[in-house]
């Protein structure tokens, strides 16, 4: 065999081997959510006071958002695609009046929502999470 097709029959076998290995992180990440799906997150404010929201992960800051009483705040990401890689998007949640400012949640955790559209009721002890399945606000979560 020549050295030209050893390499190339090497390099064939290590595209193969890299392939049986990446496939299956990448199905397994993505049981839930098709591959290449965007996730929006809405945030509703549920407050009588408008609602200040900032909006992070770990690469994207989304800025500083105030949403009136009864409206809500969207955006929308691509998840990750390798398993061990985590997409994250956290949220801070301001509003007039209250002593203690600054409380957070973490609005998207890929390892705990398996939802291509998460909405969120924002209340002032902590948020509720819509259940797809039944289509009501019953997943309560405290502040961070």
């Amino acid at each position: 065999m020549t050295s030209k097709n050893m390499i190339t029959s090497t390099f064939i076998s290590l595209t193969l081997i890299l392939s049986s290995c990446i496939i299956p992180l990448v199905s397994d990440a993505n049981q839930s959510i098709n591959i290449g799906h965007r996730v929006t997150v809405e945030l509703i404010n549920s407050l009588d006071v408008d609602l200040t929201i900032h909006c992070k992960s770990k690469d994207d800051d989304l800025g500083i958002h105030t949403v009136p009483p009864n409206k809500s705040y969207q955006f929308g990401f691509k998840p990750s695609l390798i398993r061990f890689i985590t997409t994250l998007f956290f949220c801070s949640f301001d509003w007039p009046g209250e002593k203690y400012n600054n409380h957070y949640l973490d609005v998207y955790h890929e390892d705990r929502d398996a939802c291509i559209f998460c909405s969120w009721k924002i209340y002032r002890d902590g948020g509720k999470m819509l259940n797809p399945q039944t289509g009501k606000y019953e997943f309560n979560y405290t502040w961070n």
